[in-house]
């Protein structure tokens, strides 16, 4: 998928080809996209919309939650996920909440 973040001007290819392939859940497809950031590719009928990640990227800022820093939209302008900091996985005592849970519940 060619991608823009939010602010740049220039596309770029997201695929399990050019980076690394971190994992697929119930929201979308989490690669590696630097030493530092993952990009999530959101499925289509996810329910994170941009007005939800603007929310995060303006209010939410914890070294203890994983949220989103700056946008992605295709080459067509729309909304298609986000770019947040990379965390080693480490299971111990973390507790994983979906994104759409910490919205709607």
């Amino acid at each position: 998928m060619l991608v823009r973040l939010d602010g740049c001007s220039n596309l770029e290819e997201i695929n399990k080809k050019s980076k690394q392939f971190l994992g697929s859940g119930q929201g979308g497809e989490v690669f590696r996209y630097n030493e530092h950031d993952v990009i999530k590719l959101l499925f289509e009928d996810n329910l994170l919309t941009e007005i939800n990640t603007d929310y995060f990227i303006e209010h939410v800022s914890s070294n203890l939650l994983v949220s989103p820093k700056r946008k992605v939209f295709d080459q067509n302008q729309r909304f298609v996920g986000y770019i947040a900091s990379y965390i080693e996985q480490n299971n111990n005592g973390i507790t994983f909440i979906d994104t759409n849970t910490f919205l709607y519940n």
